[in-house]
Order: structure tokens, then C-alpha cells, then sequence
């Protein structure tokens, strides 16, 4: 276990606010990071759906999300390919290398690299020469 003791006469104050804009740009980066993994499986017609693709944080509840706004943005992420269907009988059919589940797979699959992104922002404020 490390060990970590703050400069002297640094307020507490100051130290919470330093983590936490270290915990939001982490959230930021690591939203980006997954914005730009989920764009490159949408599903792709006219790049509409791709470009709604967004990432944000609430910076009180430090919750990072990434998001696609387009009225057909929720079909297309939960519509499967043929042969399998919806519960309403339906598919669709995507380009090589674009799907279904646009956001779902690649936040799977990037977990790990969205926390090591958020960890390094953590620790260069902690652990960082010039940190606390």
C-alpha cells in the first residue's frame, strides 16, 4: 500500500477540489475515449447518428455518459442483425464493421481502458511532481 502525505499547510478544501476536476477531466477522457470507439461501430448512413454521439459529465455526482440523440438513435442500438429479431419481428442490416449495440460493446470492452485514463488523471494530482 502506498503511502501519501500531503505538502504541509495545504488546505483540505484544496485538496478535494483538486481530486475532484482531476476525477472530471479522468471522466472526460476516458467519455472521449469511448465516444470515439462508439463512432467507429455505429451503424452509418448519412453520419447523422454518429455525430449525435456525445459524451458528458455531472460534475456534482462525478458520473460520466456517453450518448447518441437522434429519434432512431435507441432502434438502431437495440435492433439486432438477421437472423435474430426484436420482440417486434424486426433487424437490421449494417455495413461491415458497423452494428448493433454501438455503445453497450465498446463500453464492455473499454472498461478497463476508461478506468486507467480516470486513474492516471487521479494520479498525476496525488502522485505527480508539482501534486499536493
Amino acid at each position: 500500500m502506498v503511502k501519501r502525505t500531503f505538502k504541509e499547510g495545504v488546505p483540505a478544501a484544496q485538496i478535494n477540489a483538486a481530486v475532484k476536476a482531476a476525477a472530471v477531466r479522468g471522466l472526460r477522457l476516458a467519455g472521449k475515449h469511448l465516444v470515439k470507439a462508439a463512432r467507429d461501430r455505429v451503424p452509418l448512413d448519412q453520419g447523422t447518428l454518429e455525430r449525435s454521439i456525445k459524451e458528458s459529465v455531472d460534475e456534482t455526482r462525478l458520473i460520466g455518459a456517453v450518448s447518441a440523440d437522434t429519434p432512431y438513435a435507441l432502434i438502431q442500438h437495440e435492433v439486432p442483425p438477421p437472423p435474430d429479431t426484436d420482440e417486434k419481428g424486426r433487424s437490421y442490416t449494417h455495413d461491415p464493421g458497423r452494428t448493433w449495440k454501438y455503445l453497450e460493446e465498446p463500453h464492455r470492452e473499454q472498461a478497463t481502458v476508461m478506468r486507467d485514463i480516470i486513474a492516471a488523471q487521479l494520479k498525476k494530482v496525488l502522485f505527480g511532481k508539482g501534486g499536493l
